[in-house]
């Protein structure tokens, strides 16, 4: 084996060696001691309030680094409904952007995560158990600059005509979605967001893709 193959095989050994440590899971079926917050520091996503009347947890407007829509080629653009980008220590949504043909009227998405729902361990204790999650959604239109309607991850949720949602049911966990028209390309960027008012923590296990 060469040294150049060595490297790349050392070096993809810590890349992963990392990505557990800080994001996870060990396995998908954990079961851990701490609570998941505390045992990864990122790749988490918190409900974005503990209750419907939890003031604490609004967005200040100074925070909401919203993308705003447009249709020109630049990077500018009137302000519109839009997911927000919030930077936080529990940060409720995770997006992706990339570009795509201008041909291109919908695409695949595949999300994946885990749920960490606390239960009695066999010493009469609590741990906090892995729940690995995954959805497909097809049909996800990107035709259009401006946002896309939101995708409740439900198959009974009341989502865009074509818009087809499988391997969950959960509508507290959402896709949120803009399209800009950027120097010839349609740039899109994808939102995952729990919208869960209480309950366990989200853990991301993959990206979007």
């Amino acid at each position: 084996m060469s040294s150049t193959n060595k490297a790349r095989m050392v070096r993809s050994r810590l890349v992963e060696a990392l990505r557990q440590e800080l994001m996870g899971p060990s396995e998908p079926h954990e079961t851990i001691s701490e609570y998941p917050t505390r045992r990864y520091i990122s790749g988490r996503l918190a409900p974005a309030r503990a209750a419907d009347d939890d003031a604490d947890a609004a967005i200040d407007d100074t925070e909401n680094d919203s993308l705003g829509v447009g249709t020109g080629d630049d990077e500018e653009g009137d302000e519109d409904a839009s997911p927000p980008l919030i930077i936080a220590f529990n940060p409720s949504s995770f997006g992706l952007s990339f570009l795509v043909d201008p041909l291109v009227k919908n695409l695949r998405v595949l999300v994946s995560w885990g749920d960490y729902k606390r239960v009695k361990d066999d010493q009469g204790g609590t741990v906090w158990r892995r729940q690995p999650r995954e959805a497909m959604v097809d049909g996800l239109p990107v035709d259009v600059p401006g946002a896309i309607r939101q995708i409740v991850l439900s198959s009974s949720g009341a989502n865009l005509p074509g818009v087809i949602v499988t391997g969950v049911d959960d509508p507290e966990i959402t896709l949120d979605g803009v399209v800009h028209d950027f120097g010839g390309y349609r740039a899109v960027s994808i939102f995952l967001v729990n919208r869960r008012t209480k309950g366990e923590l989200g853990n991301r296990s993959k990206d979007e893709r």
